[in-house]
């Protein structure tokens, strides 16, 4: 069989080589090649086979994760549900929060600006929460509207002021 030269083969595409050696345009650690190897000559394949099938495989468990969370958003939280122990310390360790309690949260005053800055840039409020670790599924959608449209306020009291 006449291989291709460097000029004719496509680097995108790996070719079976007659030696039996994974392609090497994939560039793998030595490991996997040995253990891809190992498998192709005890199942009675070749080394691009061997991945063709690993491929499949990924594409499958993929496609199989996709069918669980297609269609379903996170759950925001249950409103008046108060806080777990273990809720209140994930809260704590958090920049965006000083301090809280089973039903209060205490916002970090530069987390506040930090949001309004955000808002004002066009980012969507549940973005901006969720970039800070306090998405709805922690805290509730209900809780994120209402902390930026209480913030909103004060930011136009303030501004009204001055």
């Amino acid at each position: 069989m006449n291989k291709p030269t460097d000029e004719t083969q496509s680097q995108d595409e790996p070719s079976d080589n007659d030696d039996g050696t994974v392609p090497t345009v994939l560039r793998l650690p030595l490991s996997l090649k040995s253990r891809i190897k190992e498998y192709a000559t005890t199942h009675h394949m070749t080394p691009v086979q061997v991945l063709v099938k690993g491929m499949e495989l990924l594409m499958e468990q993929e496609k199989m994760e996709r069918k669980r969370t297609v269609g379903r958003r996170p759950q925001a939280r249950p409103r008046n549900k108060p806080f777990s122990p273990s809720e209140r310390r994930y809260l704590c360790r958090l920049d965006a929060v000083d301090s809280c309690t089973q039903t209060r949260i205490t916002w970090n005053k530069y987390f506040i600006r930090h949001v309004e800055h955000e808002l004002e840039s066009g980012a969507r409020p549940v973005d901006v929460f969720r970039s800070a670790g306090v998405g709805p599924e922690i805290i509730g959608s209900k809780r994120v509207e209402r902390c930026v449209a209480r913030w909103r306020k004060e930011a136009e009291k303030e501004r009204d002021g001055q």
